[in-house]
């Protein structure tokens, strides 16, 4: 309600910036109160605004707009709730010359009930008799509470519903809840409710039970309940919203999860609440050899996005590396402030395992002795996902002493914080992150930083190289890694003055890429302290993510789109796939004693749907090599010769967002299992 008359719709555009949104609203007039609720079973909230003898109902459009608004004789407070468990919000009328309630049917039209109530100031719904309906407290003109007591309202069903967001470990929603959403459907019903008080009531109708119960937290996250009880109690669920774009490969008889790909290209990341952060588009994955072998002469691999992401992939490159039996392959990559380590590979033949403490002094080096998913874990949760209390790992390379060239090898995990949590932080002043940083001791023994910013693996797990040869104190070969990310270490080695090992890499040429629906795959845990992974052929097809608004790249061949890092790129949203096949028949045969290993060379970018990435709820802009990652969102140049757009105009053409999430819940959509209609291209399990 404006001081100045009318009323205004203000835009949360984050960052305690707010922006007047024209919706069809009045600009002038005299009014006493405004309330929100979803009076026609639509998802969308509609507005009722009052005067002390006047109400107005104006239902949303869905653009952002409102219909021109109904207008009901009488006036004052007004307050929405079921009052007759039928499912629909109606409207109780708190006025200081007489009250008045309403009833809503279920399409947005309101009837007036017959009955006298009370003058009142205002009014409050709670079931005070803990019968299953809601009973009304008025303020009367005296300031003294009046209870009218609800009789007949439980003849229909009812389902009530806290809230519990996690104390620690989240930090992503309040500890009530308050701003999520709560959706049920029961047969034919569908209702939809914001929270704003403890408990949350929902009428049933006639049905006895609701079928799905979906709360979508205030950071966007769904989480579903089936068959929920009358009293529900809904505790938030540490659920993994946004990483990265997986990888699976096929081994001539099954799939399996290899890792997760692009989490140093993000797009609209504010790494410390303000800063975006920068990309290094180029990423090395090693696929080892074991889990990818030649069927029918082609190499098969499956990229999917399977998270609340938008993921533009622009180059897919697949080299076979040949090597000796017994040499492993390490490429150089991890997640590091610019300049970024140069693309090369380490090979390691001559592993040793450092002495690992704590610090407490505890002996940890059984943990890091061997890839074998036992991680160092279990740190001490703050608040917030992905900070944890600070620690210390302290290791001894007693090899090291008379070496001249050291590398350290680190295989592990993290599990991110995300845009949200990191502004928190940055309004916070109680906690601050601290990456990885590498001290080596003085020589009076005193801890001295050497690698301010030693970086960490890029999402699941993965080993990253750091040459120690110009920091290590030879005479004291220890190092002590800080920090209070949720790192998790499985196994650490270095070597000694290793010869890089013979290699022959060979191309696979690309053959096939074609982009379909697959949609998402079951999320399980390895081991207590593993990082999350997905098993390929168990997946579901209903909508799980509000998808980002924009256009998505049509269905079918993307060969030419993955040539070259040109971006003229993939567009894909959660549940779609790129299935790869490279051409086997084209690697030379093995040589004696050799093995063979791959490298997937992979360009592109991947956003994260949060509520406070830049542009996170749309698909655009779209980000380019060259483009300044510190300003994405704000006005920049796109390539805008012929080729891009005839891209732009040919393949981005299959138009998305987060609709068919918001229906999915809805009478009539039980049988729809994707948005993309019933002859969406599937890919074959």
């Amino acid at each position: 309600v404006s001081s100045g008359g009318g009323l205004l719709l203000l835009d949360n555009l984050r960052g305690g910036r707010l922006a007047e949104k024209p919706a069809g609203l009045p600009r002038a007039g005299s009014f006493l109160s405004v309330t929100a609720g979803d009076l026609n079973a639509d998802g969308r909230p509609d507005l009722v605004w009052t005067t002390e003898s006047r109400a107005y109902v104006a239902l949303n459009r869905g653009d952002g707009t409102f219909l021109p608004a109904i207008e009901l004789a009488a006036g004052g407070a007004p307050l929405l709730f079921d009052f007759d468990n039928d499912g629909h919000l109606d409207l109780f009328l708190a006025g200081s010359g007489g009250s008045a309630l309403f009833r809503n049917d279920g399409a947005g039209s309101l009837r007036r009930v017959e009955g006298t109530f009370p003058p009142a100031l205002d009014a409050e719904a709670v079931d005070f008799d803990g019968d299953g309906d809601l009973d009304l407290v008025i303020v009367t003109a005296g300031g003294t509470g009046v209870l009218l007591e609800n009789q007949g309202g439980n003849a229909n069903g009812w389902l009530d519903v806290a809230l519990e967001g996690l104390p620690t470990g989240s930090a992503k929603v309040n500890r009530l809840g308050y701003g999520s959403e709560v959706e049920i459907k029961s047969g034919h019903l569908y209702a939809l409710r914001t929270v704003s008080r403890p408990v949350t009531h929902l009428g049933l109708g006639s049905n006895r039970k609701a079928e799905v119960l979906r709360v979508v937290w205030t950071n966007g996250i769904p989480q579903n309940m089936l068959s929920p009880p009358v009293r529900t109690l809904v505790k938030e669920v540490q659920q993994l919203k946004g990483s990265c774009p997986f990888v699976y490969a096929y081994d001539g008889e099954a799939w399996s999860f290899v890792t997760d790909a692009l989490g140093r290209s993000p797009a609209g990341l504010l790494y410390d609440g303000v800063h975006q952060a920068p990309a290094d588009t180029r990423e090395w994955l090693i696929v080892p050899g074991r889990m990818l072998r030649p069927s029918g002469g082609r190499l098969r691999l499956d990229f999917t996005e399977e998270l609340w992401e938008t993921a533009y992939l622009d180059l897919a490159e697949l080299y076979a590396v040949d090597h000796a039996a017994g040499v492993e392959l390490v490429a150089n990559e991890k997640m590091v402030p610019p300049p970024f380590p140069q693309k090369a590979l380490f090979t390691v033949s001559r592993p040793f395992t450092p002495t690992a403490t704590d610090e407490q002094g505890r002996d940890l080096t059984e943990e890091i002795a061997r890839a074998d998913g036992v991680y160092l874990a279990g740190f001490a949760p703050t608040r917030y996902q992905g900070i944890v209390a600070s620690h210390d790992l302290v290791l001894d390379l007693p090899l090291a002493r008379r070496g001249k060239k050291v590398v350290l090898f680190l295989t592990g995990w993290i599990f991110y914080a995300d845009t949200s949590i990191n502004v928190s932080l940055s309004q916070g002043k109680t906690l601050t992150p601290l990456p990885p940083v590498l001290e080596v001791p003085d020589a009076s023994g005193r801890w001295t930083v050497a690698i301010p910013a030693l970086g960490y693996p890029a999402g699941k797990t993965k080993t990253m190289p750091v040459d120690l040869s110009a920091v290590l104190n030879r005479g004291d070969p220890r190092v002590r890694i800080r920090t209070n990310l949720e790192i998790s270490w499985d196994r650490i080695f270095y070597t000694v003055d290793e010869e890089p090992a013979p290699l022959r890499s060979t191309p696979a040429p690309l053959v096939s890429a074609d982009l379909l629906f697959r949609g998402f795959s079951r999320m399980t845990r390895e081991t207590p302290g593993g990082p999350q992974v997905f098993v390929h052929d168990e997946i579901e097809t209903a909508p799980r993510w509000a998808d980002m608004a924009g256009l998505y790249t049509r269905f079918g061949s993307v060969r030419d789109l993955l040539q070259a890092a040109d971006d003229r790129y993939v567009v894909m949203k959660g549940g779609d796939a790129v299935r790869m096949e490279f051409d086997a028949a084209a690697l030379p045969p093995l040589a004696p004693g050799w093995v063979r290993d791959y490298v997937l060379v992979l360009d592109g970018w991947d956003k994260d749907a949060d509520k406070n990435t830049v542009a996170g709820q749309t698909v655009e802009p779209l980000p380019f090599h060259g483009m300044d990652d510190a300003r994405y969102g704000e006005p920049q140049r796109l390539p805008d010769d012929e080729a891009h757009l005839r891209f732009r105009a040919e393949t981005l053409t299959r138009r998305g967002g987060p609709q068919e999430f918001i229906d999915a819940l809805k009478p009539g959509n039980e049988k729809r299992e994707t948005g993309n209609g019933g002859g969406t291209p599937r890919l074959p399990r």
